[in-house]
Order: C-alpha cells, then structure tokens, then sequence
C-alpha cells in the first residue's frame, strides 16, 4: 500500500480486500502479520484510528505468537506518527497507575525517593533485557521488585518476562492482584500471564 493505513477512505480499503465484517490478513513490513475478523473501523477527522479484530492472532516473522483470539477482541492503533506523550496513563481512572500525590504533600521527599527507586527498578529490568542478562541478574531483579513492590503488577510482568522459568512467588503474586482487582485490570493480568505461559511452554521446547 503506497500510504498509511490510517490515511485509506473506507471505499479505498475495500478495494484492498479490508472490510468490516469479513476475515482480513494484513502483513507489515516489519514482519508482524494481523489476521482476523474486522469488526469495526474507528475514524476521526478522515482519518482511521483503530481496527478492531475478533476471532484474531497476531504473529512475528519467525511464528512467535503477540495475540491469541482466546484473548478477546484486538484492537490495533494506525497512524504513521506519534505526536505527543503523556507520562501516565491515558485515563488515570481506569488505570490508576499510581496514586495522585495530596497537595498537602506534594513535595514530600519520601514519596519522590519511593517513585525514583520504582522508576530505578524499570530502568534495571530494561537494561537487563536490553544486555541479554544472565538469568542470576533476572533472579534478583525480581525478587527485589516482588519485595518493594508487590501491588507493581506492571512491574512485576517486566521482571517475570527475563527468566525461562518465571519463580512460582511472582506467578502467585500476580494472581493474587488479579483476583483482589477490578475487571479491567483482572483482564489485563491474566492475559499476561496467558503470554508468560505462552513463552514458557515455547522455551520448553526449544531447550
């Protein structure tokens, strides 16, 4: 396709053989392939912002598998450009992240060390994903994130997706936050966990 995918009129689309209702296969350049049921187009402005899939599996060139249909309905992103970042989350109600300071404690030093030191724990994992660590390096990382910051679901996943073999306390952990949360968020665990499983049962068979 000579354009983005979010630039494409509904008509334009047809013509590539991308209609609502009817089973769609797209393969980027990048090597990920989107394969599925469209079941809607959300525009905005002439412009189209999310196609979301049932009945959808999303793969990497070499079969590794971003998105299973058990997982429910997928909805992907278009657009050629990201023009502004917000440092949190989109819609703090849904997702509260972190807690909003008080005013009346605003500059509380004690707060922002915590902050710094869980920001420090992300920027680790990173680095250790980044640099291929060795699974000694995995292993403190998340047992120091699961001792400060037991209720960092999104913490603990980072540190779970470093070793082979996720320890059973972060897999506990995290199905303890899925079961004590909201929907949502119950939602969003377990298809983590569902992608740790994934992940796994593949490094099983491959060793």
């Amino acid at each position: 396709m000579e354009r983005c995918l979010s630039s494409y009129t509904i008509d334009e689309l047809k013509r590539h053989g991308i209609a609502t209702d009817q089973a769609v296969r797209l393969e980027f350049l990048s090597g990920i392939t989107v394969a599925g049921h469209l079941q809607q187009i959300l525009r905005r402005e002439q412009k189209n912002i999310v196609m979301s899939f049932s009945d959808c599996t999303v793969t990497t060139l070499d079969g590794q598998r971003l998105f299973e249909p058990a997982w429910g309905v997928f909805d992907m992103l278009v657009g050629a450009e990201i023009v502004s970042v917000f440092g949190g989350s989109a819609d703090p109600i849904r997702y509260p992240l972190y807690a909003e300071p008080s005013s009346e404690h605003a500059g509380d030093e004690h707060q922002s060390a915590e902050l710094d030191g869980l920001y420090e724990h992300y920027a680790a994992i990173r680095r250790c994903r980044d640099a291929s660590g060795s699974a000694a390096n995995a292993d403190e990382l998340a047992a120091n994130a699961l001792k400060r910051y037991p209720n960092e679901w999104l913490l603990l996943f980072e540190a779970a997706e470093l070793q082979p073999a996720c320890h059973p306390a972060l897999l506990e952990r995290l199905q303890a936050l899925a079961e004590g949360g909201n929907d949502e968020r119950k939602r969003l665990i377990n298809y983590g966990l569902a992608r740790l499983a994934t992940k796994q049962e593949r490094t099983r068979h491959t060793a």
